[in-house]
C-alpha cells in the first residue's frame, strides 16, 4: 500500500523522539553507494552521508514536503564517478521542496525533489 503527502510524512518522522535514521537504498534508481544514510531528529537537525561525503544541516517536514535548509554543511572529500554522480543528485534533491513518498508494507520512502528520486529504508 503507497501513500503520500501527510501519512507518508508520519512514517518518515515516525522515530522522532530519537531520530530518524534512514539508509539511502537508491539513487534515480541505482543502488546507492555504501555508507550513504539519512537522518532526521525531532529538533529538526538534517544529518547524513552521500556515500562520500557527510551533511547536515536543519529541515522541516510539513503536510508531506520535506524542506532543508536554508543551507547545509557539508565536507568537501573528492568524489569520483558514481559517487560524484549520486552526491550531486542527492545535493540538488535537497536543494528545493521534497515531496515524501511511503510504501507502508515494505517500510520504503521514496523522497522526490529537483527530478531526483531517493529511496530510503530504515537503518538497521
Amino acid at each position: 500500500m503507497r501513500i503520500l503527502g501527510v501519512a507518508a510524512a508520519l512514517m518518515f518522522c515516525a522515530g522522532l523522539g530519537q531520530a530518524a535514521e534512514w539508509r539511502i537504498q537508491a539513487v534515480d534508481g541505482a543502488a546507492a553507494g555504501e555508507g550513504a544514510a539519512l537522518s532526521l531528529d525531532a529538533e529538526g537537525r538534517l544529518s547524513g552521508n552521500t556515500g562520500c561525503n557527510r551533511f547536515s544541516g536543519q529541515a522541516e517536514v510539513a503536510d508531506g514536503i520535506l524542506t532543508a535548509g536554508p543551507a547545509l554543511a557539508a565536507t568537501k572529500m573528492a568524489c569520483l564517478g558514481p559517487r560524484a554522480a549520486q552526491e550531486t543528485a542527492i545535493f540538488e534533491m535537497l536543494s528545493g521542496p521534497v515531496t515524501l513518498d511511503a510504501d507502508l508494507v515494505g517500510g520504503v520512502v521514496v523522497l522526490t525533489g529537483a527530478g531526483h528520486d531517493v529511496t530510503l529504508v530504515p537503518a538497521e
